[in-house]
């Protein structure tokens, strides 16, 4: 039995329609094969999230209205979509001059704290982030971001502990360079970090590999905590001025010429 025809009122369907372009064409664009946009538009298999934000991505169509099949489908501007409109023309560029801009990277931030205060008073807070946490490196997978991502990870590392809650094992990279920098990172935040024996009763300890297994009260802990934060402020510092003098040396190689400072 052979599979079913597609459908016509599928929203990618119609979007190719749209565009006048083949289903081979359509997938060639938005970088999927195109077996998995048959299956989709015939109904074996759902339009998933990061399929339809590929799809936006390459055409300029809004993913929202892919996912929701409104009927007219919609643009990234909540317009009508169509051939003409110039964010189909250039939906990348429209992207990108959009998530570039300081208040909507305020808003996402701000989204994603409500989500989370939202999950910790209805307590969900550890399923919450196991989804997000899920979703990740999925979605970078998808895009072929993942290197670039654990990339910018690593930047940033010295701003997380180095446990199970803050990083699960999905958000440690494969490559062997980047564990080595791991590795590194955090054995220079535990030598930064006083010695602390901790009484043997209380609740585990988090968030320290010297002391994983051990008990200590809360007090401690909190204690703890304040000083390995200072640790990490301090290592970011470094990181920085090390990145800034990485900077300079890369370019000229001399320091810029002090404007009073004439020839002899």
């Amino acid at each position: 039995m052979g599979r079913p025809p597609k459908d016509a009122t599928h929203p990618l369907v119609r979007l190719r329609e749209k565009l006048k372009v083949t289903r081979k064409q359509l997938a060639k664009r938005a970088g999927i094969p195109e077996g998995s946009l048959k299956d989709i538009e015939t109904g074996r298999y759902t339009l998933k999230p990061e399929v339809a934000a590929m799809v936006s991505f390459a055409t300029g169509v809004d993913s929202r209205s892919l996912l929701e099949g409104d009927d007219p489908l919609r643009d990234m501007r909540g317009e009508p979509f169509s051939k003409e409109n110039r964010g189909v023309r250039d939906p990348l560029a429209l992207s990108q001059q959009v998530a570039k801009s300081p208040d909507y990277l305020e808003a996402k931030v701000t989204l994603l704290q409500a989500a989370f205060d939202t999950a910790l008073e209805k307590n969900f807070a550890l399923i919450f982030s196991f989804l997000f946490e899920t979703w990740l490196p999925a979605t970078m997978r998808a895009f072929d971001a993942e290197a670039l991502f654990f990339e910018k990870l690593t930047d940033r590392l010295a701003s997380f502990e180095f446990d199970s809650l803050q990083l699960p094992a999905q958000l440690h990279p494969k490559n062997e360079r980047l564990t080595k920098r791991w590795k590194a990172i955090e054995e220079q935040i535990q030598r930064e970090t006083p010695p602390m024996p901790p009484p043997a009763t209380g609740v585990p300890i988090p968030g320290n590999s010297r002391l994983m297994g051990q008990y200590a009260p809360e007090e401690y802990i909190d204690n703890l905590s304040k000083v390995r934060t200072e640790a990490r402020k301090r290592l970011r510092q470094r990181l920085e001025e090390a990145k800034t003098t990485r900077a300079f040396k890369s370019g000229s190689g001399r320091r810029p010429r002090s404007p009073n400072r004439t020839r002899a």
